[in-house]
């Protein structure tokens, strides 16, 4: 099930190139206890791509009292081709007995946007809470654009 998820704002107002998709067995909504999918997407809209060159995404996780995850320091692969756009995804265990507070997710990543001829360190912040978003980033409901 998709959780609901809002990215912190940063000091910098970077965009975010990479969306957190974060989703949870049914069973975590229900009992507090299965499997939590972290998933980064890059957005693209900005035409971006990983750096491979450098080190891999780097995903700290702050749980709040009540939450316990099977790692809190997570590394993306390592890739052999220079850049690519494939999501950086990450399965963890939970278990919740109380879920009051956001888990707070890290994110330390490389960018690079050849069109614009840069690439660059970033740090983003997540917000991810423990209930279902009803919406899962569908656009149903929304208005719909008629040319």
């Amino acid at each position: 099930r998709p959780l609901i998820v809002k990215p912190e704002s940063s000091e910098w107002d970077e965009p975010f190139y990479a969306k957190l998709r974060a989703e949870a067995q049914l069973d975590v909504l229900k009992n507090g206890k299965g499997q939590l999918y972290l998933g980064f997407h890059l957005d693209p809209l900005y035409n971006v791509h990983w750096n491979n060159l450098v080190r891999p995404i780097q995903v700290l996780i702050e749980a709040p009292p009540g939450v316990t995850l099977s790692s809190t320091e997570l590394s993306g692969p390592e890739v052999e081709e220079e850049s690519d756009i494939d999501p950086r995804e990450f399965l963890l265990d939970i278990v919740a007995e109380q879920a009051d507070a956001p888990i707070r997710v890290n994110t330390f990543y490389y960018a690079c946007n050849d069109e614009e001829g840069w690439c660059k360190p970033l740090t983003q912040r997540y917000l991810v809470y423990l209930k279902m978003d009803w919406e899962g980033g569908s656009t149903h409901g929304l208005p719909q654009f008629v040319p």
